[in-house]
């Protein structure tokens, strides 16, 4: 049996590819699984990927719908609320709640003023 512990806030890594964002850690005895929520230049969605670092295995969990080319990701402090820009016009911002069970429900959008 696999138990979810949400973590400390983490850094989000700045790179060529689209940025990641480290969720939370799942540990059964000695297996770590770390699960990143990452965005796209290129599509709308949002992915939840799991790092195994025993297998040192890179996963899919899930294809988060989403509505723009988010190019920032972050987490509240609880890591039960995703916040993501996107590179529109008006740019936006956009909320999900998370459940303990990784389930993603679009919460709210609204427009960044200037």
């Amino acid at each position: 049996m696999r138990e979810s512990h949400w973590i400390s806030p983490s850094v989000c890594i700045q790179t060529s590819y689209p940025s990641i964002k480290r969720y939370f850690v799942a540990t059964t005895h000695k297996m770590v699984t770390h699960h990143l929520l990452t965005g796209s230049y290129t599509t709308t969605s949002l992915f939840l990927l799991a790092f195994d670092t025993v297998a040192k295995t890179l996963s899919l969990n899930q294809t988060v719908p989403g509505f723009g080319l988010h190019q920032f990701v972050t987490t509240n402090q609880a890591r039960d609320h995703v916040y993501a820009t996107t590179m529109s016009e008006p740019p936006r911002i956009f909320s999900w709640s998370v459940t303990p069970g990784k389930k993603f429900t679009h919460i709210n959008t609204k427009n960044v003023s200037k």
